[in-house]
């Protein structure tokens, strides 16, 4: 099995094993009674940064709590990871995660010091964000496949940029 397969393997699991928490939160009576910690694996300023922000920011209206955001930045998300890893399992610390940390991380490094399916459990799915490959109007290819036959017999390589190694990019 391909590290993509067991990559959505692991997401399906973790997707489908979510769908009965929202049952169990309705027991508990008078949740939050104190400020919410927010971990966000990247620096502020990305796309997961943004999304957390505005959760945060709606959880904090909704709830009367504050939900604080924090970003651990950097090591592919490791350390934020881990701190998540680390806190208390009392339900105050979320975890905004994302592909390259859940999916792309476990199947590329030998010794990813966290396990998804142990380590965390899943609450909600918070976006879908699609990858689009684009190209100048002027540049020959207009398919994808006239993009990578066009980069296997090109001389001068093409020029690309995405957020780096471990992303979904």
């Amino acid at each position: 099995m391909s590290s993509v397969d067991r990559c959505r393997r692991r997401m399906l699991a973790l997707a489908l094993a979510s769908l009965g928490l929202p049952a169990m939160a309705w027991g508990q009576s008078g949740f939050p009674q104190r400020a919410l910690r927010m971990i966000v694996p990247f620096p502020a300023g990305q796309g997961s940064d943004t999304l957390a922000r505005i959760l945060a920011a709606q959880l904090t209206r909704l709830w009367g709590q504050q939900v604080i955001v924090e970003n651990r930045g950097g090591g592919l998300g490791i350390p934020g990871m881990l701190l998540a890893k680390g806190a208390a399992p009392d339900g105050y610390t979320l975890l905004i995660g994302a592909t390259g940390t859940l999916c792309i991380n476990p199947a590329l490094q030998k010794n990813i010091p966290y396990d998804v399916a142990r380590d965390f459990v899943p609450v909600s799915n918070l976006a879908i964000a699609p990858l689009v490959i684009i190209v100048h109007p002027d540049f020959a290819a207009r398919t994808l496949a006239q993009l990578i036959a066009l980069a296997r017999k090109s001389a001068q390589p093409i020029q690309w940029g995405s957020a780096g190694i471990g992303t979904s990019q």
